[in-house]
């Protein structure tokens, strides 16, 4: 559940970890350099912005390296009835930042009586990863809902770094993913029509990326019904609709 990195980047990664004036030992280096490599290569998570709310949608695969360490894993994190985050990166790193952003978002429902806005998750979500930058958390997340200000997506690297977007792809397969997306977004797309694109999106990408597959995870999120996660049944219909229409 990784996404992938150029060398450069990880060597500088690697310089972080030298603390004090005796730098890392040769053997040291190599073996933490090749962690790195595992824990960032792997996963496609995506993300819509509608006029009428949200769309995510993941593989399910989990990898550590050129192992696969899991075929059922859930890359969506329900933060709120209308928020949710998606984790490309550690899953240990995933799940301890998740669990401190949904109890920050209970504690912020219960104090104002209204749920966390989106922009407010993910700027406490920045924060943490920021002040913990020389330790950092090896993820990269999407952040989405629907608020009183409308429908948003945000995207988080692990080091704190926020860009609000209007369509977004993470991880080894989002090249191929951001080629869907790109051809079929427009402003004024609704849920109905975004959740077949980021299906097929996530398709193309387990297609062509041996890091993504093992079937789909999809939610959508609106004002009405908040949150919603597709069944293995509705991803399996709308999968047959655009494999009869590439048929015709």
């Amino acid at each position: 559940m990784t996404y992938i990195l150029d060398n450069a980047f990880i060597k500088r990664l690697i310089n972080v970890k030298k603390i004090g004036p005796e730098p890392m030992s040769k053997e040291f280096e190599k073996m933490h350099e090749e962690a790195l490599k595992k824990a960032f290569h792997g996963t496609t998570t995506t993300g819509i912005v509608c006029k009428d709310g949200v769309v995510l949608a993941t593989d399910k695969r989990a990898t550590s390296g050129s192992f696969i360490a899991s075929k059922t894993v859930n890359k969506i994190y329900k933060i709120g009835n209308h928020l949710a985050s998606t984790m490309a990166g550690r899953v240990a790193d995933a799940q301890s930042i998740m669990d401190v952003i949904r109890a920050e978002a209970a504690l912020f429902e219960i104090e104002y009586e209204r749920s966390m806005p989106v922009k407010a998750a993910s700027n406490l979500m920045a924060n943490i990863l920021f002040s913990s930058r020389f330790f950092p958390y090896y993820i990269q997340t999407i952040v989405a809902g629907v608020d009183d200000e409308g429908s948003h997506a945000f995207n988080l690297d692990f080091f704190g770094s926020i860009i609000r977007e209007d369509y977004i792809c993470t991880g080894s397969g989002s090249a191929i993913a951001y080629a869907i997306l790109e051809e079929n977004y427009h402003e004024d797309i609704t849920v109905e029509e975004a959740l077949p694109i980021l299906i097929r999106a996530v398709n193309a990408a387990m297609n062509r990326d041996s890091a993504s597959g093992d079937g789909f995870n999809a939610v959508k999120i609106t004002r009405e019904e908040g949150y919603q996660e597709l069944s293995k049944e509705d991803i399996e219909k709308i999968i047959k609709k655009f494999i009869k229409k590439k048929s015709k």
